[in-house]
């Protein structure tokens, strides 16, 4: 993968390439061309164009070559217009440094040399005013160690119009400060296995049109207090010749780059280790640097910092651990990070590997992805700050490896642009990706566009989120503040609340098929702590919904799905589901409502101490032919309070009455039409044995034909579940029959006493009266 322009030229040795064999080349084929020493007073300044500080005597022209060296200082502060065709400084023409002040005036020259032998000795151009002009190459530190610089202060301009080393294989350095301008083409800062260089600006203005490289064979720093810099492309960190750990000339670009203060502005990307695995640094910590996009681990390794007051704008994208061999690194612990450009992606782990560290300051962006190619691996941190994605929140797109987010503190808001939820929001595991969001602590995250856990399109997904503190929101009602959960076949998602808040103005879709119907993938809802609210919840065939505690508030819940509550509450306006199970402590409570309406299950389990209070609703348990009726385990979790119906206010007149559809001849309950195998639960008045709403003789008779026996139901005449038909089934069945006045101390009103009659004579083989005497006479006993 390449990041960059033409292959930079490469300066290893003397014997790969000379300056000074390349400026003597020329001297011998151009007439006339002279080598001038400086020969002024070592360490003392002396004026450039006095002919006599010059070996031979005269001041050097358009076609020579001016050396200085020998520890002099040459010095130019007249208005003078001074021409050369190469300049030496500390190299060739003597021993020792050389040093050239300029501070008026001009002078060009074809190409520049600033040290050039081995050692120590060193070349040091100096600009504070005038104009100084290299048309061919600036060599600083061919070889050596000496500390090779070029200055620009005050008002200098200096023009670097060919390519600049900083360092080709020793140490060369360019500082700017004041209200100088340094125009240039190509700079390489540490250009060479063995070479070390450096950029550093306090004020004034470099512009560069060519690309700079920092580290390109070996160390290369960039650092920013002040002033402004415009730079057509930045490469940090470019080679990688040698192992990783090697000695010290194996070829391994190291580039940092610290902005503190001023402007940095690039027009093309920023490259962090295109090859160089070493650990190559963007770091913003003041002053404001914008780039067209930055590649953070190209194919190498790279990190990019923000922090401080510092301001990151990038107009493309970050890409982060950008190829399968890079890996990349983002931290921002302040200041801002701006990424709203039309292309404004950060990708953590794009094919490589990358990372994510956020604890203070803010983040605007597009989009960001983290796991977002197949051979990728994304991993974010989030302790503070707040992060704004205005259109899309990716938690692992395609990756294969599991990509994670974790938020314990700061914000999150996706979604902000309010375009069509199809294709923004929160996706946690999209295509064919593994991705787990956690969310806990203080972290707020909040969503306009709707979130999606395990999409799947076209290949399987897993999405997980975890919720064990904080906060996770939908905005927007409906489309736009739905939560879809294993989307497409072959996909599994998961939103797993173990603390904190979930509230979701729109639905859940659990396991539903794209467009909003259908079975699509798996989907799991579990609540262990915390609450999760939803607008509704469609729980489709193959999924479910785990409670096991804290609070749930559903509203209706449909689908052919399973709903297990062991521990905690879940709230529900009507259920429609295959399987509802509710044990251990858990507790399902429907809603009163004006218009009672019916819950529907094919298998109902109850255990434990739990509850199902249907309040004024009903219930169909729809079991399925040629299973048998679970007619007695119904009874049995009545007879234990695990089906109870709370009415506000209370009437003790009532209990939760229960019958088979065929045994009543019901064909609807409640606005719901029913089968045959199906059992039809709701609060009714004692004795109401058919569920019509009215004790009358039909229920007289039903009771009557059983009275005395066993193993009978709530048809039967049964009203307290003990599956015995006896007095105290009569007495409730008298005191509500045709609902009338209290009993004046008889069994039953005159109306009552002539049906109870009617029904016995209409018993094939009536019940003794002298149950019914002696039940009358202990009444009697007890109203005294």
């Amino acid at each position: 993968m390449q990041f960059h322009g033409p292959t930079p030229r490469r300066l290893s040795s003397r014997a790969r390439f000379s300056f000074a064999a390349a400026a003597g080349l020329l001297s011998c084929s151009v007439a006339s061309a002279t080598d001038y020493q400086f020969n002024g007073a070592a360490s003392t300044p002396a004026d450039y164009n006095t002919p006599g500080n010059w070996l031979p005597n005269g001041v050097p022209g358009a076609t020579d070559a001016a050396f200085i060296a020998g520890g002099r200082i040459a010095t130019i502060g007249t208005v003078a217009v001074d021409l050369l065709n190469f300049l030496s400084l500390g190299a060739n023409g003597g021993t020792g440094t050389g040093e050239l002040r300029i501070s008026s005036g001009s002078l060009t020259t074809g190409s520049a040399q600033l040290g050039h032998d081995s050692g120590f000795d060193f070349g040091k151009l100096t600009v504070s005013g005038g104009t100084f002009t290299s048309s061919g190459s600036t060599v600083l530190g061919e070889q050596g160690k000496g500390d090779n610089l070029v200055a620009a202060t005050g008002t200098a301009t200096v023009n670097l119009n060919g390519e600049t080393y900083l360092g080709a294989n020793g140490n060369g350095s360019l500082t700017i400060a004041g209200t100088a301008i340094v125009n240039a083409a190509r700079i390489n800062v540490g250009n060479g296995a063995n070479s070390t260089g450096a950029v550093t600006i306090t004020g004034g203005t470099l512009t560069a049109t060519d690309t700079m490289y920092v580290g390109l064979r070996g160390l290369g720093t960039y650092t920013q207090s002040g002033g402004s810099a415009t730079i057509s492309r930045m490469q940090v960190g470019q080679e990688n010749d040698g192992p990783s750990g090697g000695p010290p000339g194996d070829g391994k670009g190291k580039g940092t780059v610290n902005v503190s203060g001023g402007t940095l502005l690039v027009n093309n990307p920023i490259v962090l280790g295109e090859v160089s695995r070493e650990d190559n640094q963007l770091n913003v910590s003041g002053g404001t640097v914008s780039a067209a996009e930055i590649y953070d681990g190209a194919n190498g390794r790279g990190s990019v910092s923000v922090s401080g007051t510092g301001t990151l704008n990038v107009v493309g994208q970050m890409h982060i651990g950008a190829s399968g061999t890079g890996i990349g690194a983002l931290s921002v612990t302040g200041g801002n990070l701006n990424m709203t450009g039309p292309g404004g992606w950060i990708l953590v782990g794009q094919n490589g590997q990358g990372t994510f560290n956020f604890t203070n300051g803010a983040i605007d962006t597009k989009i960001i992805s983290v796991g977002q190619d197949p051979t990728s691996a994304g991993t974010a941190t989030q302790s503070g700050g707040s992060l704004r994605a205005q259109l899309t929140f990716i938690v692992s797109e395609t990756s294969t490896t599991l990509s994670t987010y974790s938020a314990s503190a700061g914000s999150i808001e996706v979604g902000t642009d309010g375009l069509d939820p199809d294709g923004f929001g929160i996706f946690v595991g999209s295509y064919s990706g593994k991705g787990t969001f956690n969310i806990s602590g203080t972290a707020a995250v909040s969503d306009h566009n709707g979130i999606t856990i395990g999409y799947g399109q076209g290949s399987a997904a897993t999405g997980i989120i975890n919720l064990s503190g904080g906060s996770l929101s939908t905005l927007n009602p409906g489309v736009d503040g739905r939560v879809r959960i294993g989307v497409y076949a072959g996909s599994t998602g998961t939103l797993n609340v173990t603390g904190g808040t979930a509230t979701f103005a729109g639905p859940i879709l659990n396991g539903v098929a794209f467009g909003g119907s259908g079975v699509g993938g798996t989907g799991h809802v579990i609540v262990g702590g915390g609450s999760l609210t939803a607008a509704s919840m469609l729980n489709e065939t193959g999924s479910d919904f785990v409670q096991t505690a804290g609070t749930a508030n559903l509203g209706v819940v449909t689908g052919g799905g399973s709903m297990s509550v062991s521990g905690g509450t879940a709230n529900v306006s009507r259920i429609t589901q295959s399987a509802l199970s509710v044990t251990g402590t858990g507790n399902v409570k429907v809603a009163t409502s004006e218009s009672p309406t019916a819950s529907q299950v094919k298998t109902l389990t109850t255990a434990g101490t739990g509850k199902l209070d249907l309040a004024n609703n009903g219930l169909i348990v729809n079991y399925d032919n040629p299973n048998p009726s679970p007619i007695a385990s119904i009874r049995a979790a009545l007879a234990a309070g695990r089906i109870v119906a709370t009415l506000s206010p209370s009437d003790p007149r009532q209990a939760v009455a229960y019958a088979e559809a065929f045994e009543i001849n019901a064909t609807s309950f409640l606005g719901t039409n029913v089968d045959s195998t199906s059992i039809l639960i709701r609060s009714r008045l004692k004795g109401d044995t058919d569920l019509n709403g009215i004790v009358e003789f039909d229920d007289l008779l039903a009771l009557a034909m059983n009275y005395a026996q066993t193993n009978k139901f709530w048809r039967q005449g049964d009203f307290n579940y003990d599956g015995n038909v006896n007095f105290e089934d009569l007495l409730p069945l008298a005191q509500n029959y045709h609902v009338t006045i209290p009993l004046m101390g008889g069994i039953g009103n005159e109306s009552f006493q002539h049906d109870w009659a009617l029904a016995l004579s209409l018993v094939p083989e009536p019940t003794s009266l002298s149950a019914l005497a002696l039940g009358a006479a202990v009444l009697r006993r007890r109203r005294i």
